[in-house]
């Protein structure tokens, strides 16, 4: 139902409740995600509101037309350079409009769009060269020279190094795309098509190429745009755009946002922001809510322009969740999802953070189902723990290359996440912790996460982290690696008999490792718990 009465639909959709009768509508849905490609959903999005500003950054500001014919440009010019549909195309660059132009000009002309992380590697890249079999990379040379340079080095398989910096690096491609016509080009791609390949972070293996077509990018900004938003988005993103924030600008523009577009997080920057009025809403990671949390002067920062914040992409702590909720105010949305199902697949709203859902997940949104399935995929009761198994128009087409993991993530008909959880009486989502994650201790299941919501509750504790460290009687010791809040003192035999008065002995840390500053994240902004085994499975701990 592409065209002109795709805009009307939108509209009737964004209204959806999540009872019964939502959930009774959401086949209709599914006749625009197979319908309507994600070109034509984000183009409509920019035609209807053109003369709004979609983008500040870098002292810098673009509307929604220019936008629009940025793209146009860019589409032009990977034609002009005879890039086909299926043809492969990588992206690294910083916050700015670029990794979007990209991504859409892409998805106009059946491109698949591989996003590099900005705070990556030089090897991590050109393993995705080789493997998702990349053609073209636009690339800011000028600010990543050396990652820039790998394409053209060894035996990748890249033809076009399309420099956007300005190094004198390649092909200029802002050069390019100025001398083309800006006049919309046909969206060649049709709706089965993968136009994005999204690697996962490899934290406990190689990465593998997540597979998208239009069908689940496209549900994405629709179920994305059904959401808590105030009514003037004016939309704080400090975290990489190419990565899992960009899946929320097709949401913001479809709603009419506007995007203020950081190089960085800075919690001081943040604040002052929203004092002055110029954002009112943002996607943050936990590790950037207790930056803010722990800033100095908090206790004087007023938020009363703060409308939203949405938080996912790794668990938040009790304690720091309701630490955030008495400071900010009931703001916080929380999004569960997974790079194979991505952003909003389910959603705490703000009128949910509270009473007994509030260690909740929350609700699938309509379309998507969840069920907690054993091993032998058979679904549980409510209250029972197993893993999440999710279907619905979110999830991926597969994994690049590799159908046995594959076949084992969608067996039984469901996408398998890897994660253990329960549901509620009333369906809400509870998560417990990664599957991969679980540590057997003395022959039982102890599970990180309860863990570390459990310690976080020391007041002196600002980062926590649970790990299974190999020993020779435990088979795997539980292990806190944690970092203090600024001024505060606790000692290793505190914080085991906090946690073991609290959830048991079984559970109980049986070594704890302070760290000076924040502990190490992967570029995703999670706890880097594959660092966190490395730096301690043979150290001692401090106690």
């Amino acid at each position: 139902m592409p065209g002109k009465e795709f805009a009307p639909f939108l509209k009737s959709v964004f209204r959806t409740g999540r009872g019964a009768k939502a959930r009774k509508r959401s086949d209709m849905y599914a006749d625009i995600y197979t319908q309507t490609t994600f070109a034509e959903a984000f183009q409509l999005a920019l035609t209807r509101r053109p003369d709004r500003v979609a983008m500040t950054y870098d002292g810098q500001s673009i509307t929604y037309r220019e936008l629009q014919e940025r793209i146009n440009r860019s589409v032009r010019a990977m034609q002009g350079l005879g890039l086909k549909r299926g043809d492969t195309v990588a992206h690294l660059s910083g916050n700015s409009p670029a990794p979007i132009v990209t991504w859409v000009s892409c998805a106009v002309l059946g491109l698949r769009y591989t996003p590099l992380h900005p705070m990556g590697t030089a090897d991590a890249d050109a393993f995705i060269f080789r493997k998702a079999r990349v053609r073209a990379v636009v690339a800011d040379a000028a600010g990543y020279p050396e990652r820039s340079k790998i394409a053209f080095e060894g035996d990748n398989g890249v033809e076009f190094l399309l420099d956007i910096g300005d190094a004198g690096t390649g092909t200029d491609f802002n050069a390019l795309c100025a001398a083309q016509d800006s006049e919309p080009v046909k969206v060649m791609a049709v709706p089965d098509d993968v136009i994005a390949i999204f690697f996962t972070g490899g934290t406990t293996g190689e990465p593998k190429g997540v597979m998208h077509a239009s069908q689940s990018l496209v549900a994405c900004g629709m179920m994305g745009s059904d959401n808590d938003w105030p009514p003037d988005i004016q939309f704080y993103a400090a975290t990489p755009i190419s990565h899992a924030l960009g899946y929320l600008v097709l949401p913001i523009l479809m709603r009419g946002g506007t995007l203020h577009l950081r190089a960085g997080f800075s919690p001081r920057d943040f604040c002052d922001s929203i004092e002055s009025g110029t954002v009112n809403s943002a996607f943050m990671v936990p590790t950037m809510i207790y930056g803010i949390l722990d800033m100095p002067g908090i206790e004087d920062v007023d938020f009363s322009n703060l409308a939203m914040i949405l938080y996912g992409a790794a668990p938040i702590t009790a304690q720091r969740l309701n630490e955030a909720l008495r400071r900010f105010g009931p703001v916080l949305v929380q999004g569960y999802a997974q790079t194979e199902a991505p952003v909003t697949l389910v959603i705490l709203n703000k009128e949910s953070h509270k009473g007994k859902t509030l260690g909740s997940c929350g609700l699938p949104l309509v379309g998507n189902t969840v069920k907690i399935l054993d091993e032998n995929c058979n679904e549980l009761a409510a209250g029972e723990r197993g893993e999440i198994c999710i279907r619905g128009p979110l999830v991926m087409k597969g994994y690049l290359d590799n159908p046995e993991e594959t076949e084992k993530a969608f067996r039984g008909g469901w996408l398998h996440t890897g994660d253990i959880g329960y549901q509620d009486e009333q369906g809400y989502l509870f998560v417990v912790d990664r599957l991969k994650d679980m540590i057997i201790s003395g022959g039982f299941n102890v599970y990180p996460k309860e863990v570390e919501d459990s310690a976080a509750r020391h007041p002196a504790i600002a980062e926590v982290a649970v790990i299974g460290v190999s020993d020779a009687h435990w088979g795997e010791a539980v292990t806190a690696v944690v970092s203090l809040r600024r001024g505060h003192s606790a000692t290793a035999e505190e914080i085991i008999s906090a946690v073991k008065g609290e959830i048991g002995a079984v559970n109980a840390p049986k070594k704890v490792h302070f760290m000076d500053g924040p502990l190490p994240q992967t570029p995703l902004g999670k706890p880097d718990k594959k660092e966190l085994r490395r730096l301690f499975e043979q150290d001692t701990p401090d106690r």
